[in-house]
């Protein structure tokens, strides 16, 4: 789950924000470079929930204006400590405009994402074992 937010000022000199919430859903593969360290790299699909447009009049709900899936491409670094904790950051990049009919703006959603998590459980390791001679 995820909360997303811009600002933007208008023409007439009218600050103007937005908030989305979405779900977002990543898929990456990982590149180790020694024990812990790794590079990470894959592609995000988001589904938005609500979107609400804030100006000096109000409240706008403008769901109906947003695309309704955001599929785009992340790139990172993480950290995979022994003690099980895995801690990672993403560069999130849109590939398509977050508005169905802009002609005007053309905004993406780009975000810096930070990230935690425990491992449950160790995997193997795929080396292979040594003959004997």
């Amino acid at each position: 789950f995820t909360v997303l937010g811009s600002g933007f000022v208008e023409p007439n000199g009218d600050r103007t924000s937005l908030r989305t919430m979405m779900v977002q859903v990543p898929l990456s593969a990982k590149l180790f470079l020694g024990n812990a360290f790794n590079l990470q790299g894959g592609f995000q699909l988001g589904k938005v929930i609500n979107a609400q447009r804030i100006d000096p009049e109000g409240s706008t709900d403008v769901t109906e204006q947003m695309r309704p899936m955001d599929l785009g491409a992340n790139l990172g670094i993480g950290l995979d400590l022994s003690s099980g904790w895995d801690l990672g950051m993403r560069y999130y990049s849109g590939l398509w405009t977050i508005f169905e009919e802009d002609d005007a703006l053309f905004p993406r959603n780009r975000t810096l994402q930070l990230t935690a998590g425990k491992r449950l459980m160790r995997l193997k390791s795929f080396a292979k074992p040594r003959r004997r001679r």
